[in-house]
């Protein structure tokens, strides 16, 4: 009979910056679990891939389970798979990262689990051509991609089966996706009825087939545990893969290689997945188009990269400490923890709409740039430059040894960033609510279909996760809401019907983007930004010229002051209610419904994320509209609003005659 070699593998993985809860919940539903029922079934033989970040929690909390797993590696039925340790996304970040994430994996592996990885995992198969060269040179022999990976590289669907070449030897293997959206969603015997169908069309004597897939999806996707380990699904597809009978027999790599000849030679083109080509638009840099967000958090990665890269070039040519070198080792992990790939993208999961993902990209990219500060000399206050969004223009980033202000010149001085050093958070780790192709399933899913899906649920019955996604949740649409471009901090407002703000977005004249002069003051103990425009304000009862003058102040203090000043130009009295919005990246219960205050000199605002307390001054007593901001996505139990931030909106009438004035000042300090 004929026999199918059958490479089974699992890919368990958790971002470092995840809720320790999570890491716990998964290793009890889903790593954990696994492990249980193939130690009960000498003759299966699989290969697991479990991310640095994963294997850092295991040691330090389940050493029994790495024993068990070591003792699994010995006797030859389990193959580790290595990579990039902190589970980068390999084509975003440069060829020397790259190799240090390698690096540190493979000897993770080597010295910690006694095994010399020969295969990697492609985080989210993403996939370059230059990538087999780096492979190759760091010991590393092979890969799995998906099948959409060889049908861009001309191979016909019938012919994608074992493995394939590049052009210099590096070998890849192509997981089906057929295989992948049935185990272990479908019954046993649809799942043999598959191979045994694909025995039977395959003209080669011999097969080899390959599924790879999330190690999450056995017992910790929503609903998946009941079915995979309750109601007995793995045992009962492991008992298959064990029988003398069946079709199927799990094999190694090492075996493959000795039993099986390459397929050809193919030239793969960039390429993912076929759900993450569909997402991505085909090219995955163009998340960072669709997620600028996201782009900015890549760019400031890529600027710390480079900053590492400079300092150990220096100390090759001189002598340093070995202190320093130390330290620029220390910083060198934290920023391959900044690399971790989750929070860059956004498919079925959550990704980048995960705040604390976000907010971990940005504690080690903080972590990072406090330790190499010490490597330097730098004044107390600083103006800096550069470009951190990729527009050819140069952002500012005003700082001293407290904090860093990352301001878009060209959006009239919004904050885009504000970096707390102390604590290494982004204060204004914020983004944007844009339309979602999966918004649509608020409107389209029928009650009916819902109905049976949870019938399904209820019953036991395992329902794919494809179906239920986009069934949690009740008064989603409420959350549907959209923001007119990229959100920013710091936006300077007037309303066109004369009232305070309490939601109406329509009243609001934004001034964010409009023309100004900017002036640059560096000093000893001082650097400001100032931002100075002439504007015709088109109320509803008229057109108004108004001269507005703001000044974003940095001292070395943990504190800025933004000053502003008003003054009428036209030929009538002005009226209207002036504003500035602050969007912070706050959680405080209290402020999870809208909130007014009126005349405050004073305000204190606390995050129960972070432990940072923003304390405000007002020179004249203003009032004051909060808002919780949420966005609605996809989470692994469905479509669901997640909490993103807290927008603030402080407000001052103003009436000014005819030549007349206003000047003001807020100062925010940070304990």
């Amino acid at each position: 009979m004929k026999k199918i070699s059958f490479l089974m593998v699992i890919h368990n993985h958790q971002p470092s910056d995840n809720f320790g809860w999570v890491f716990e919940d998964a290793y009890n539903k889903a790593y954990k679990p696994f492990i249980d029922v193939l130690e009960k079934y000498p003759a299966v033989n699989v290969a697991i891939h479990y991310s640095g970040s994963l294997l850092e929690w295991l040691f330090k909390n389940k050493p029994q389970f790495i024993s068990r797993v070591k003792s699994l590696v010995k006797s030859g039925r389990l193959t580790l798979l290595g990579g990039g340790f902190y589970e980068p996304i390999f084509p975003i970040i440069p060829d020397e990262d790259k190799r240090g994430q390698i690096h540190l994996m493979s000897n993770f592996i080597k010295e910690h689990l006694e095994f010399k990885a020969k295969g990697l995992w492609l985080t989210e198969r993403v996939w370059e051509d230059s990538l087999s060269d780096i492979f190759l040179k760091e010991g590393l022999e092979y890969t799995i991609v998906d099948e959409n990976h060889l049908r861009r590289a001309g191979v016909p669907e019938e012919k994608i089966h074992g493995y394939f070449e590049t052009k210099n030897g590096f070998k890849v293997f192509a997981a089906s996706k057929k295989l992948r959206y049935i185990i272990p969603f479908a019954g046993i015997r649809d799942v043999t009825r598959y191979f045994e169908t694909i025995r039977d069309k395959k003209d080669s004597k011999d097969l080899c087939v390959t599924f790879a897939d999330d190690g999450e999806k056995f017992g910790f996707w929503p609903h998946t545990y009941d079915w995979v380990y309750k109601k007995g699904w793995l045992e009962r597809f492991f008992k298959y893969l064990s029988d003398p009978r069946s079709p199927v027999e799990t094999v190694s790599f090492k075996s493959v290689f000795e039993k099986f000849s390459s397929c050809g030679e193919v030239n793969i083109p960039p390429s993912s997945y076929s759900e993450m080509m569909e997402w991505s638009g085909g090219d995955f840099n163009n998340f960072f188009k669709f997620y600028p967000e996201a782009n900015i958090m890549r760019n400031r990665m890529l600027s710390v990269s480079g900053i590492i890269d400079d300092i150990e070039k220096e100390s090759k040519r001189t002598s340093v400490t070995v202190q320093s070198k130390l330290s620029i080792e220390k910083a060198k992990r934290e920023l391959y923890k900044a690399q971790a790939g989750c929070a860059y993208w956004h498919g079925v999961f959550g990704g980048f709409y995960m705040n604390h993902l976000r907010a971990g990209v940005y504690k080690h990219l903080i972590n990072a740039t406090n330790i190499l500060a010490e490597l330097t000399t730098e004044d107390n206050v600083r103006l800096r430059a550069c470009d951190l969004d990729g527009d050819k223009k140069d952002e500012v980033i005003l700082g001293n040894r407290f904090l860093d202000l990352y301001i878009n010149p060209d959006r009239s001085g919004s904050i885009f960033g504000f970096d707390e050093k102390r604590r290494s958070y982004n204060m204004v780790n914020i983004i944007t609510r844009r339309l979602e192709p999966y918004h649509s399933k608020l409107f389209k899913m029928r009650s009916g279909k819902l109905k049976n899906i949870k019938k399904n649920i209820e019953k036991g019955r395992y329902v794919n996760i494809h179906d239920i996604l986009g069934v949690k949740g009740k008064g989603l649409k409420n959350f549907l809401v959209y923001d007119e471009g990229k959100k920013n901090s710091v936006i300077e407002y007037f309303s066109a019907g004369n009232r305070y703000f309490k939601g109406d977005a329509a009243d609001l004249i934004k001034l964010e983007g409009m023309p100004h002069t900017i002036n640059k003051r560096v000093d000893k103990d001082r650097v400001s930004l100032e931002f100075e425009r002439t504007e015709d304000i088109n109320l509803r009862r008229g057109l108004f010229r108004l001269n507005i003058k703001k000044e974003l102040i940095v001292q070395d203090a943990p504190e800025f002051r933004i000053d502003y000043s008003l003054k009428n130009v036209s030929n009538g009295k002005f009226s209207s209610v002036f504003g500035m919005e602050f969007n912070w990246s706050f959680m405080n219960k209290y402020y999870l419904k809208k909130r007014n205050f009126r005349n405050l000199n004073s305000f204190i605002l606390k995050d129960e994320w972070s432990g940072i307390q923003l304390n405000y001054r007002f020179s004249i007593p203003v009032g004051l509209h909060t808002e919780p901001i949420f966005t609605l996505n996809e989470t692994e139990a469905g479509l669901d609003k997640t909490y993103q931030y807290l927008s603030m909106f402080v407000q001052r009438p103003v009436s000014l005659r005819i030549g007349e004035g206003l000047d003001f000042s807020i100062t925010v300090s940070v304990d």
